[in-house]
């Protein structure tokens, strides 16, 4: 049965990242730089529980799921996935995996969607989007003043 919930898990994280993907670019335009193999990214960023986190704090004892969100503010869909990724969150927690996700907004703001909406794991900060750049995940079409 464990085994079945870590493929129901996986199955939904590949559902989640496909629908982030269909629009009109195609699958290389959305492409990480990262090969496969590559060293993780260094991460240095604060949750919005005022928590310190790198890439040496961030596993549990499974390991972790890092995701990049576009927003915990705006746009409905991108709330939609944080909120039911937080009604998901106890399943991973069993599994021993954390969950991590980041966007470009300010600790407050992640702080005031996480009473709303009583998120409980950590969404990290990156106002300058320092780390979506090193992962090689910036659309280049949408210029630097640009939220998306």
């Amino acid at each position: 049965m464990r085994n079945m919930n870590r493929i129901t898990l996986f199955t939904l994280l590949i559902l989640c990242l496909s629908n982030v993907m269909a629009d009109d670019r195609t699958k290389e335009e959305w492409a990480s730089n990262q090969a496969v193999g590559t060293t993780f990214p260094t991460i240095d960023a604060m949750d919005q529980f005022g928590e310190h986190w790198t890439n040496q704090n961030m596993a549990d004892r499974n390991g972790f799921i890092f995701f990049f969100n576009r927003s915990a503010n705006w746009w409905s869909y991108c709330k939609k996935q944080l909120v039911e990724l937080s009604e998901n969150n106890k399943a991973f927690a069993d599994l021993g995996v954390r969950v991590m996700v980041m966007t470009y907004e300010t600790r407050e703001q992640h702080m005031k969607f996480s009473k709303q909406y009583d998120i409980k794991y950590s969404i990290l900060s990156d106002p300058e989007s320092h780390h979506i750049r090193v992962f090689g995940i910036v659309n280049p079409k949408f210029g630097p003043d640009s939220m998306a």
